[in-house]
């Protein structure tokens, strides 16, 4: 069963991360199986509907939506930092904002 996400929060925005994931868990929400973060657009050339696909933890797979936040800005960011960056922005123009959960992998949606 698909899972959506929506958090609309840019990168390195770490305060609002970990505050969405308050409040996302706060009510029981269980944490989230993830084996492998899925990213397009900005760090790949989405007109060729490319992906980048990333581990996203070698020890765990259930995870926090914060800590998962957390780990999309790292490899974004890291991604950024290479050069493969496909739009003319810096970082912090870009949002996540949707990631689809299916089959233990996270495909994120960044808009800008």
């Amino acid at each position: 069963m698909k899972q959506t996400i929506s958090p609309f929060i840019c990168l390195n925005d770490f305060e609002y991360m970990d505050n969405f994931s308050k409040g996302w868990h706060q009510h029981g929400a269980p944490k989230l199986n993830i084996k492998y973060i899925r990213v397009g657009y900005p760090i790949v050339d989405w007109s060729k509907r490319e992906y980048k696909v990333f581990t996203a933890a070698d020890d765990q797979t259930e995870v926090s939506v914060g800590d998962l936040l957390h780990r999309i800005n790292n490899h974004v960011v890291a991604e950024l930092n290479k050069g493969n960056n496909y739009a003319p922005h810096v970082a912090e123009d870009y949002c996540i904002e949707r990631i689809e959960i299916l089959d233990n992998m996270a495909t994120v949606y960044f808009g800008s």
